[in-house]
């Protein structure tokens, strides 16, 4: 399957706007990570700190009643978006940026090639999600993620009791792409720097977790 990164004619945030006032509300209450929710992500290799969260609604559910799978596919895109703009505004103190709103096809965007989901639970209404991305390789032309979506509660149980578990993870590869030559372009330095920025802190991690282990 080949879908777009990001659909020409939105900007990033107007699409994360979009996308969760049609279908899946944020859920704004809920700021701050939850220590389950923290340790779960850092314990696969992810930055518990920068997950992006969401509810599920009921338009979500099938008629088997939890969350269809193509759904899930969805909930990685917002949370894809959410990632691609952190990693732009890690790099604005030094003047750099992606350098366009995708208002149109004029310059190097990154689209996606490939995304592998393996579904490891399911998701009902209600239900609190978070999701986080870390990199994990970069190359000339293209990027590859991994992906994870944890379920943190439901929102309707009582006393919000916590029930953690990893609902699916992902391995996605993007490649830049230069819309108006209609072909692949190398990687542009302010997405390079960026990545460099993200990898040194995602290997500190790593390295935090060896030496407390």
């Amino acid at each position: 399957m080949t879908l777009a990164l990001r659909r020409l004619g939105l900007s990033t945030r107007r699409l994360i706007s979009t996308a969760n006032s049609a279908a899946t509300a944020l859920d704004t209450s809920f700021t701050s990570e939850r220590p389950l929710t923290r340790a779960l992500f850092e314990s696969h290799g992810f930055l518990g700190t920068n997950t992006f969260r969401q509810r599920i609604p009921w338009g979500d559910l099938d008629p088997y009643g939890h969350v269809n799978n193509a759904r899930y596919l969805r909930y990685l895109e917002t949370g894809r978006f959410h990632f691609l703009d952190q990693l732009e505004a890690s790099i604005a103190g030094e003047g750099l940026s992606f350098g366009t709103d995708f208002s149109g096809p004029t310059g190097v965007a990154p689209v996606l090639k490939l995304t592998q989901v393996d579904f490891r639970a399911q998701l009902a209404r209600d239900d609190v999600v978070a999701t986080g991305y870390r990199i994990e390789k970069v190359g000339n032309t293209s990027f590859t993620l991994a992906g994870m979506i944890v379920r943190e509660y439901n929102d309707h149980a009582p006393a919000k009791e916590e029930a953690t578990a990893i609902a699916c993870t992902s391995t996605e590869v993007l490649v830049m792409y230069d819309f108006p030559n209609k072909r692949k372009s190398p990687l542009p330095v302010a997405w390079r720097r960026a990545f460099e920025k993200r990898l040194a802190l995602e290997q500190q991690l790593s390295m935090t977790k060896r030496m407390s282990s």
